[in-house]
């Protein structure tokens, strides 16, 4: 009896240890979204945002797990830019943001729809939008 329960809890802390692992393996896999979203994209701007004519919008995603969010646009003649800070965490096909700006903070989860060397589509299920980024760097 001591032997069968010796195996049991044997065979728990495996089971647990080979789920630890496989988590772990899949949301920090080498080329996984946490890898490939590292770098500088410039947004595209639709409609709905509202932006202002001739807007240009980047996002750096950073390897320590920080972003930097610019925005740069013209009112008359002379050019604006808007710059905020914040952090992010990339878990298999979720992408949660935190952004810094003008003394509050704001938290945002999108999915990651697609994300390639190139290109980074994100939807973001509150607003029912989708977001489309291009690789600068």
């Amino acid at each position: 009896m001591n032997r069968l329960k010796v195996l049991v809890v044997l065979g728990s802390f495996a089971v647990l240890g080979l789920l630890a692992v496989a988590g772990s393996v899949n949301s920090e896999e080498k080329g996984g979204n946490a890898d490939k979203i590292v770098g500088k994209w410039n947004m595209e701007f639709s409609e709905k945002d509202k932006a202002p004519p001739g807007a240009k919008g980047t996002v750096e995603f950073t390897k320590d797990k920080k972003l930097k969010l610019a925005m740069s646009f013209k009112i008359g003649d002379k050019e604006q830019t808007i710059t905020a800070d914040g952090t992010y965490e990339v878990n298999g096909d979720k992408l949660k943001t935190t952004i810094k700006f003008g003394g509050q903070e704001k938290s945002d989860t999108d999915t990651i729809k697609k994300l390639t060397d190139k290109e980074m589509v994100l939807f973001n299920e509150d607003k029912k939008e989708e977001k489309k980024f291009t690789r600068t760097k």
